[in-house]
């Protein structure tokens, strides 16, 4: 997989992903590195992703951003379904 540069018909590599989950990531970091966006993509389409990459390019937590915002829409869905 190589990284791409951002086009216009592309939506932010953030808008994907849960109010909160995109709330906490942009006050911790100042943006999303190529290897990030790109394997957003491609976890966001169910593809199986490896993503390879130099240490300290956000590999690890471009795979565990994406699992974590996973439970926060988890949670949403159970708290949204009516009581029986």
């Amino acid at each position: 997989m190589t990284a791409r540069a951002p086009s216009l018909d592309r939506p932010a590599p953030l808008a994907g992903f849960h109010a909160a989950t995109r709330d906490w990531f942009t006050h911790a970091f100042p943006s999303s590195t190529p290897v990030q966006d790109a394997a957003w993509a491609s976890i966001a389409a169910g593809q199986h992703t490896l993503v390879i990459a130099p240490t300290g390019s956000g590999k690890t937590l471009a795979a565990f951003l994406h699992a974590i915002d996973q439970l926060f829409a988890q949670r949403d869905a159970q708290q949204q379904r009516p009581a029986q």
